[in-house]
């Protein structure tokens, strides 16, 4: 009878020992949060939110909410923000001066389970409640991270910010909160598109709970994506006002004629849409610039959904879909902006080629035009290689003004989890700028293309065209 007592009671502990609750709120609990806004040239700033000191409020014991922040809206030096408690699986937020609890997360319900939560907006002139919507859980599940077993919910709210811009999906993480924003549980929605916050690091009492880039090598999976933290490749700029070939002979010398730029992607944060196996990505893409962190060129979001993964980009008040990267002979791929879509062709054959890289890549030739499966375009007759056919350059200027450009861009390396998948440079010989990439890696000359490298059937009757490598007016 012991034994079974025993053996019931050890039981009990190791169902409470998975089943673990891990409280949101807690003495000594701090969040730090990026603000980044991006209408008419990024800004950035830290917002810090602190659980320090307890209160009774309306018979609950909370602890007292505080903001440090210098954002483009307001400041905050160590202000009183509210306060929070937890309850049941609940946490609850009151606003100064007041005695209503507002849910702010429910750790306690279930997939499926429709509850209706609150909007604050703490960058008016005083702390409003900003509005009521309701939402379902789409998603629940364990996930282990940092030798704990953390409840992560994905959730999908059932309301539109306006006609056109339906409210942003993200997750909650028992413990720690919504990734996005600690109040609202969702991207700042007092600026629309334009701003956004990720959280960088929370931490109890010094001790770090939760890492954005840690947290994402474990949750989901980085293997299933294109553009991973870290990911980096290089493009050549030929000025073609200048020069018709990417090298020039200087006697025995052969002199480059390009400009090299480099990229790079860091995280910014994350969300779901649609069912949990529907991911989207945000990250950042830099330009050359020491350490990375005065050159933001653009946010790439990373869509991968159950039948395609599509990739668009948005900066300012621009926004373009470069490509989908789910392939079969038949479909068709575009590149979008704003609303119109660009054809790129319909395949009609997927092909594999070596590209100096650790494994050989899939690829498609469209219309003059050659994709690389994940990667993007290898050349186009424009200031940027990759996402060229999407102009992404417009992104770099406020109000996605276009400047004169008269370049020819080359693809000529890409690494991503520190594998290099491509690794092609043109011959040094004068080749020309029309020269493509046949699927050794080396290069050929076609005939005629728009400056949109769009392959051309003969001579347009009037225009600029490249042909043969070298760009002609007629």
């Amino acid at each position: 009878m012991k034994q079974i007592i025993l053996l019931a009671f050890l039981m009990a502990c190791s169902n409470a020992t998975a089943q673990i609750n891990h409280p949101l709120v807690e003495e000594g609990k701090v969040w730090y949060y990026k603000g980044i806004y991006s209408w008419g040239g990024y800004k950035v700033w830290e917002e810090i939110y602190s659980l320090e000191g307890d209160t009774v409020i309306d018979s609950h014991q909370c602890l007292k909410l505080y903001l440090t922040c210098n954002s483009p809206y307001k400041s905050y030096d160590h202000d009183y923000i509210g306060a929070m408690y937890e309850k049941g699986g609940k946490v609850y937020y009151i606003v100064p001066d007041n005695t209503t609890s507002a849910v702010l997360y429910d750790f306690s319900c279930d997939v499926g389970d429709k509850i209706t939560m609150n909007l604050y907006d703490i960058y008016m002139p005083n702390i409003v409640k900003y509005d009521e919507f309701d939402m379902i859980i789409n998603d629940k599940q364990l996930v282990e991270y940092r030798d704990e077993n953390l409840t992560v919910m994905n959730w999908s709210p059932f309301f539109k910010l306006t006609e056109d811009v339906v409210g942003f999906c993200t997750i909650w993480i028992e413990g720690v909160g919504s990734p996005l924003d600690l109040l609202n549980n969702t991207p700042v929605w007092y600026t629309g598109i334009y701003s956004s916050r990720e959280l960088l690091t929370c931490k109890l009492n010094d001790q770090i709970i939760y890492d954005k880039d840690e947290f994402m090598e474990y949750y989901p999976a980085p293997e299933q994506r294109c553009f991973t933290k870290g990911t980096k490749w290089t493009e050549i700029r030929l000025d073609t006002l200048k020069y018709d070939n990417w090298y020039s002979k200087d006697g025995d010398e052969w002199v480059p004629n390009y400009e090299t730029v480099e990229y790079s992607v860091e995280y910014r944060t994350w969300g779901f849409e649609g069912k949990s196996s529907d991911y989207v990505f945000i990250n950042d893409v830099y330009t050359n610039g020491p350490d990375w962190s005065d050159s933001l060129l653009f946010a790439l979001y990373e869509f991968h959904r159950e039948d395609d993964i599509y990739i668009d980009a948005f900066s300012h008040n621009s926004s373009a879909r470069a490509y989908q990267f789910n392939w079969f002979v038949g479909k068709d791929l575009y590149y979008q902006i704003s609303s119109t879509k660009y054809p790129y062709g319909t395949i009609e054959e997927i092909k594999e080629g070596d590209f100096g890289g650790v494994r050989p890549l899939k690829y498609v030739d469209l219309n003059g035009v050659r994709i690389i499966q994940g990667i993007g375009v290898t050349e186009w007759d424009d200031g940027e290689c990759l996402f060229g056919p999407a102009k992404l350059y417009r992104y770099s200027s406020p109000q996605g003004t276009l400047p004169e450009r008269h370049y020819r861009s080359m693809l000529v390396h890409f690494e991503r989890g520190g594998e290099v998948l491509y690794d092609v440079w043109p011959e040094k010989t004068t080749t020309g700028i029309g020269a493509t990439l046949n699927d050794k890696g080396k290069m050929t000359n076609d005939s005629r293309y728009d400056l949109s490298g769009r392959k051309l059937e003969g001579k347009p009757a009037r225009g600029i065209y490249i042909e043969n490598g070298k760009k002609k007016v007629k």
